[in-house]
């Protein structure tokens, strides 16, 4: 650059002054045109060094005010290696990395303290803080501000005070170097033990900053982490690998998937509403801090919180297709699904009420669109009303239904027309406030859409009695609840109580003991430095070995679970008839203990039929009901049980009838005998000898399709009577070997099972995204 073009850049001393003297006053358009000034002298190689130190630090002075064109120019700097070294370089970097909105605020909050510290004190202590609170306008603003003094503490600095209200204003922080480095010399010489025991107050303010600038950005990924996956493999490796079979793992699972990701939607909804509550003060906060710095744009704040306060919708969105698949495969029996229905809701309304920015016509359009596209599933059972038949027919039945094959219907009806345009409204709520309606409008009002979706498919598993249950005792939660947990603590102690006097909890307890010995040892040169550590390894190591030997012994004398895997079963029927089947009961002492080896032995035999029967019922609902008086238990029968049917000569039979008019008769009008479990016992006859097969209640329906003279093939355990003429054995499996019985017997169709189950899920997972504009009927 010619001499006579730099002279012409560089302003006239009088104009020099004047910016100078404005950018001490602490303009950020005069630091940043000071800032480039002293570049273009240091670009012409005048005193190149000093003018680009002048310059960086006039431009960090501007950039952190939030002046855009300082930032930009530091850009350069950075990208062209301008005048960067290790004093200046953090500073830039955080400029560079930081966002305008939150510079902009930062400055605000620092020129709130220096009007709130009229002492210009380092600290003030919180009672001046809250005297100084007193003459700011707005009762709201002044709480908040109080509110951020009793977070920071006994004493507040500017730094304290800046921080927390741009964490509280944004939802997020970015750390400075002075705020990462903030400690002295002699702080970062001291041991770990000496920062605690020297440095109490900085050690706490140090682990307190890197805390929220971790949580910030890895508190996600650290919660995550948290799980023990690989000890969770282990120890059910170790304690329940006899117990996975494939039944065991379709029934496990989904349940467990289910109940894992419907928490996740409800703890992500209820972070929704406290971002939501903390967004409103943060734009209170924001409106305060306008007055101090006007370049402050309170909707671009708003928006700035809502984008860093995705995190909960992204994980209600990501668990929501897992909650529907695993719902329709796990078992309902174990899901209160009239509870968890009342709970969605719930957070329908609420989210439809306390998440969206604004509720304007669009939002009521979709809200009723959405209410008519559900209520072909609302009105699927309704009474068969003459005068308003044809009314719910009209607004819930298809007019025309195609039929796409393979079992895919679309529908033409109200509610798909109302389904169809609910996409529409969406739309038109994302374009709002120039897209910024997509996170601040739609998204929240999406989640209100899934968590009705969710209650219109959880509904048809629901009943009357059972949603007025659900309702009744959310409502007496309150006083339920302090019960419930005075119970199970006490409940708690007693088992803990009961645990001590096991011989068991004393040994591994005795083995944490002495493991906690080696692993405090790791730690010595943390505590104690390095030296000492040095000085007495040898002394460690033994100690080490020495404890971790000991904790091993008790644990020698602990029975852990066999992991040698059992052989095929080899025991055939001629063998056990020949050793163990005696020709006469006269004398068969030791017969029998000689074949009680056999106790334990799986066998796979064929035999006929002979009879079957309830050797066993299982009902604690049904126990808890008798011991309580009739005016009680009665309605609990009622609303946890099943309804006997009307008797109806015609369609039962003379038994049957009689049965029932004798219950009516008695005033038993409900039973909870689905809630009883039954085991049964086969009598199965094999070359003349008479087996009694125990078996469990996950062969009910195949014992009901039993009957005698039927052969049957199965594979079963020896459990006692053995070396008599009528050995006891439980069984493992069934298979009918008569043709006409094979589709019966559904204990060994494992595979269509299966199928059909990922089918089903299939399909409930598609209804829920499409219906009622098309369905999957299976």
């Amino acid at each position: 650059m010619a001499a006579s073009e730099v002279e012409k850049q560089v302003p006239e001393e009088d104009n020099l002054k004047l910016i100078k003297q404005e950018a001490e006053n602490g303009s950020q358009e005069h630091q940043a045109k000071l800032g480039q000034h002293y570049l273009k002298l240091a670009d012409s190689n005048i005193n190149r060094d000093e003018n680009l130190k002048l310059a960086l630090n006039w431009l960090v002075k501007s950039s952190k005010q939030g002046n855009e064109e300082a930032t930009n120019c530091l850009k350069k700097c950075v990208e062209n290696e301008t005048g960067i070294d290790e004093t200046n370089g953090p500073d830039i970097k955080w400029c560079l990395n930081t966002s305008t909105l939150e510079k902009q605020i930062r400055h605000a909050s620092a020129r709130l303290f220096q009007n709130l510290n009229s002492t210009h004190k380092k600290a003030i202590s919180r009672d001046e803080y809250f005297e100084a609170i007193k003459s700011l306008p707005g009762q709201r603003q002044q709480k908040l501000l109080m509110a951020a003094g009793r977070k920071i503490g006994q004493e507040i600095t500017e730094n304290d005070f800046v921080k927390t209200l741009s964490k509280k204003i944004q939802g997020t922080l970015t750390l400075t170097s002075d705020e990462e480095e903030g400690t002295t010399e002699a702080y970062k010489s001291a041991t770990t033990l000496q920062k605690f025991v020297k440095f109490p107050r900085q050690t706490a303010g140090v682990m307190m900053d890197h805390v929220l600038e971790y949580s910030s950005k890895e508190g996600m990924n650290w919660v995550v982490s948290l799980i023990p996956t690989n000890q969770i493999y282990l120890l059910a490796l170790l304690f329940v690998y006899s117990y996975i079979t494939p039944k065991f793992l379709f029934f496990f699972i989904p349940l467990f998937i289910f109940y894992l990701s419907f928490a996740s939607l409800t703890i992500s909804s209820m972070q929704m509403f406290y971002k939501r509550k903390k967004q409103s003060d943060a734009a209170n906060l924001a409106g305060l801090l306008k007055e101090y710095d006007m370049s402050i744009d309170i909707e671009k704040t708003e928006s700035q919180y809502s984008w860093n306060s995705l995190t909960p919708y992204l994980v209600f969105f990501s668990n929501l297709p897992v909650a529907i698949a695993s719902f329709s495969l796990a078992n309902k029996d174990y899901i209160p699904v009239s509870e968890l229905c009342v709970i969605a809701l719930f957070f329908a309304v609420f989210c439809f009420i306390g998440l969206g920015d604004s509720h304007d016509k669009i939002t009521f359009l979709t809200l009723g669109a959405n209410l008519l596209a559900s209520l072909p599933v609302f009105l699927q059972n309704f009474p068969e009303i003459p005068v308003i038949k044809w009314f719910v027919m009209l607004i819930s039945q298809p007019f025309y239904q195609i039929d796409f094959g393979f079992g895919f219907f679309g529908n033409i009806s109200l509610p798909s027309v109302a389904f169809l345009l609910i996409p529409i409204f969406f739309i038109r709520m994302a374009m709002a406030k120039s897209w910024q309606g997509t996170y601040r409008i739609l998204v929240p009002h999406l989640v209100c859409y899934f968590w009705w979706n969710i209650t219109t498919s959880f509904f048809p598993y629901t009943s009357f009695t059972g949603l007025l249950r659900a309702t009744i005792g959310y409502i007496l939660m309150p006083i339920l609840l302090p019960m419930g947990l005075l119970i199970f603590l006490v409940m708690t102690v007693f088992a803990i109580y009961k645990l001590c006097q096991t011989a068991l909890f004393g040994k591994i307890l005795v083995t944490a003991a002495l493991l906690m010995i080696p692993i405090a040892l790791t730690q010595t040169k943390a505590m104690f430095g390095k030296s000492a550590d040095k000085k007495y390894a040898t002394i460690k190591k033994v100690l080490m070995v020495s404890f971790s030997l000991l904790a091993i012994v008790p644990l020698l004398f602990v029975r852990m679970p066999s992991l040698k895997t059992e052989a095929s079963p080899v025991l055939t029927w001629d063998d056990f008839k020949a050793l163990c089947i005696p020709e006469s009961e006269d004398n068969i002492a030791g017969l029998q203990l000689r074949c009680d080896h056999f106790v334990g032995t799986r066998i796979s035999w064929t035999g006929e039929v002979v009879s079957t029967k309830i050797s066993k019922i299982e009902n604690t609902a049904d126990g808890f009901m008798n011991t309580l008086p009739n005016f009680l238990a009665d309605p609990l029968r009622c609303i946890y049980g099943v309804e006997f049917p009307p008797c109806d000569q015609n369609t039962s039979g003379s038994d049957e009838f009689k049965f029932c008019n004798l219950m009516k008769s008695l005033g038993h009008t409900c039973h909870v005998k689905n809630h009883a479990t039954y085991n049964f016992q086969i009598v199965v006859k094999t070359d003349g000898v008479s087996l009694n097969i125990d078996v469990g209640p996950e062969f009910k329906e195949t014992v009901f399709a039993l009957s005698p003279n039927i052969h049957i093939a199965f594979n079963a355990t020896l459990t006692g009577n053995l070396g008599t003429g009528a050995p006891s054995l439980k069984l493992g499996s069934l298979k009918s070997l008569d043709k006409e019985l094979i589709l019966m017997m559904a204990v060994e169709q494992e595979d269509g099972f299966y199928i059909r189950s990922l089918y089903e899920s299939f399909s409930f997972t598609f209804n829920f995204i499409w219906f009622p504009v098309m369905e999957l009927v299976i």
